[in-house]
């Protein structure tokens, strides 16, 4: 994994962008959508998302961090490619990345108030779905929010846009009742399911029909949330 994104590492802004063209969006409107889903989920469920500590698994050049930072107390990524944590770092020098193995996360248990990893798990091979849940759950303070965001299979839209990209070769899209079993057998749960982007409306237009049809399994990205037991 780390060698084949630090091959993309140069161009991963363009490879996405490519992609998903035909929506008439840039990388940027993606990435705000999840932002807003996350800081949706994560008011509800925790107690101040302002000073919430943010842990971001897979956390690429750290667009999202950048984009999260202002909404919460901090931010932490990592990344198994080097060169991606290094144009994080580049990018916002206020947010903490570091390297990641891609085994287990260099933190002790229960370090932070919501664990996050964005489009990462499809690229994991699916034998180790279960260790790389169980270690965001690990990473996650009892009683803590552990998010999983993934690609829906069932949106055409988004297997073109899959297929499309370059990097996603290897992709291995997750059943949204798979995360939450995932979840479930790694120590958090019950999951709840927050469907989004079911169109490419900007601003509030398009947070209210996210809001709205959140329960629909039909949007184009989904948020699989869970609290770690206590």
């Amino acid at each position: 994994m780390a060698a084949s994104f630090d091959t993309y590492a140069g161009d991963y802004t363009e490879s996405v962008e490519r992609s998903v063209g035909f929506t008439g969006r840039r990388i940027e409107f993606f990435h705000q959508r999840k932002v807003d889903v996350l800081r949706r989920i994560g008011t509800r469920h925790l107690d101040s998302m302002a000073t919430a500590s943010v842990l971001d698994v897979g956390c690429g050049a750290g667009v999202t961090g950048a984009m999260l930072k202002p909404h919460v107390g901090s931010v932490h990524g990592v990344d198994v490619s080097p060169l991606m944590v290094e144009q994080a770092r580049q990018r916002d020098p206020g947010c903490s990345y570091e390297f990641f193995d891609g085994s287990r996360l260099p933190f002790a248990e229960g370090s932070f108030d919501l664990v996050v990893t964005i489009c990462v798990l499809h690229h994991v091979p699916p034998d180790r779905w279960s260790s790389f849940t169980a270690e965001l759950v690990r990473a996650t303070r009892p009683g803590g929010l552990v998010v999983i965001i993934e690609h829906n299979r069932l949106n055409p839209l988004t297997r073109r846009a899959v297929n499309a990209c370059e990097f996603d070769h290897d992709a291995v899209l997750v059943p949204q009742a798979r995360a939450r079993r995932l979840l479930h057998a790694a120590g958090a749960g019950p999951a709840e399911i927050h469907n989004f982007l079911f169109s490419p409306l900007g601003g509030l237009p398009g947070s209210a029909l996210d809001r709205m049809l959140s329960s629909v399994p039909l949007g184009g990205q989904y948020a699989a949330a869970a609290r770690r037991h206590c």
